[in-house]
């Protein structure tokens, strides 16, 4: 599935999720801050391009050894394959930050698929944005984990000390306390992006966005990820010889690269996809 079918099915299902949280949910406002600014910066590590060699410092974290699992929010995994394991953390503890570079994605992506937790936020393939509910002080965490292009994982994470409870009535102070731990994990999140990201295609001014003379090289990157996909992974290509594959890239190519905007795109893309169904149903 393309990044631009992701993110619309992500802001349907988050929609929903509003909607039903509005109902009785009584960190909805808290939910909503979540599901604003620091989606935006999670999704901008999801789809833009990563610094080669990446190096990061966080003045507010120690530096420290890390050990053999790695807490995602309130859930800890053992971790296995990494090349390198870079961990911070507050001296209270209350705050870590991992950067893991894995030489397959697989492993990275398998990693992340084992941190399920009961939350609220979301928990896709490729990121989570999240903070738990389990109605336990010693466990309420309040996480972000990504998958960088190349294999890397980034995980920040921050103890609430704080009981999530999904139902019941809540004091000032703890949606004080999730607020402000928001707050904490969106400049966090910034920090580091500005260190990881690649200043040769977005800006962080006024916010992290694609720099324009940038968005024609992402579109034709990911129109040849997609292409390249098919021709390599789709197992009936070989059996419609009539479906010129090649042909479609360079029919195409063109116009992804003449596209205006995200729309377009989104819409050129759709006129490839909707080449693939009949064979799907052809051969079952």
């Amino acid at each position: 599935m393309s990044a631009w079918m992701k993110s619309a099915l992500m802001i349907f299902f988050l929609s929903m999720a509003h909607t039903a949280h509005a109902q009785t949910f009584p960190y909805e406002a808290q939910f909503r801050r979540l599901m604003g600014e620091p989606n935006e910066t999670v999704s901008a590590f999801v789809m833009y391009p990563w610094q080669d060699n990446v190096q990061v410092s966080l003045a507010e974290l120690n530096n420290v050894p890390h050990g053999d699992v790695i807490r995602i929010a309130s859930v800890e995994r053992p971790a296995s394959g990494y090349n390198r394991w870079s961990h911070w953390e507050s001296a209270d503890h209350t705050v870590w930050v991992d950067l893991l570079d894995f030489p397959l994605r697989d492993a990275a992506t398998e990693l992340l698929g084992s941190a399920g937790q009961t939350h609220s936020g979301y928990h896709w393939e490729n990121q989570l944005l999240l903070f738990t509910n389990l109605c336990d002080a010693d466990k309420d965490a309040l996480g972000a984990a990504l998958l960088g292009h190349s294999g890397q994982l980034l995980n920040v994470g921050l103890k609430l000390n704080m009981a999530v409870c999904a139902t019941g009535t809540v004091t000032q102070a703890d949606l004080q306390n999730l607020d402000s731990a928001i707050s904490r994990l969106q400049r966090l999140l910034l920090a580091i992006a500005r260190q990881v990201l690649d200043p040769a295609f977005v800006t962080f001014e006024p916010k992290i966005s694609v720099k324009p003379e940038a968005a024609r090289l992402l579109r034709m990157e990911g129109f040849a990820r997609l292409w390249a996909e098919v021709k390599y992974s789709f197992v009936y290509l070989e059996k419609r010889p009539q479906l010129d594959w090649d042909g479609v890239l360079e029919r195409f190519m063109p116009r992804i690269a003449a596209a205006k905007n995200d729309v377009e795109y989104g819409r050129i893309l759709e006129e490839v996809v909707a080449l693939l169904p009949s064979l799907c149903t052809e051969f079952e």
